[in-house]
């Protein structure tokens, strides 16, 4: 089995218009109305004060479009074959696999789209996890 090192290492880096698009697509979706311009901000133009304040998103995401995971997830097969986009908030945002991504995203507050602005999931450092839907 690769390490998260092994595995961020190896995948490709994700297209700027691309991850903007996934990055936008989960703040106008699944943040809290009153939060986004402030997500807007720091998320589309990460810095040091980017992954400080990733912690904070927890409190940020509208739970009524999300459903809180327990391992392991129960997800539709596709989300398991297809790559997505993932961003640690910290480094450049990788294409990962479900399975990769499950390696690489506890522990740490990151943001794994499969759909931009429809399908997502959240990362909470603190071991939760959280699914994000368009109903």
């Amino acid at each position: 089995m690769k390490t998260r090192a092994e595995i961020l290492e190896q995948a490709r880096s994700v297209e700027s218009e691309t991850w903007r698009q996934h990055l936008t697509g989960f703040i106008d979706s699944f943040i809290k109305k009153d939060r986004r311009e402030r997500w807007r901000f720091l998320l589309l133009n990460p810095s040091v004060k980017t992954s400080r304040a990733s912690h904070k998103l927890y409190n940020d995401i509208d739970r009524s479009k999300s459903t809180g995971l327990v391992y392991p997830f129960a997800l539709p097969v596709a989300t398991r074959v297809a790559r997505g986009v993932y961003d640690d908030l910290q480094g450049a945002p990788k294409y990962l696999t479900y399975d990769e991504a499950t390696i690489v995203a506890p522990n740490t507050d990151g943001i794994y789209s499969f759909i931009a602005g429809e399908l997502a999931m959240f990362w909470f450092h603190e071991g939760e996890a959280f699914l994000f839907q368009q109903h």
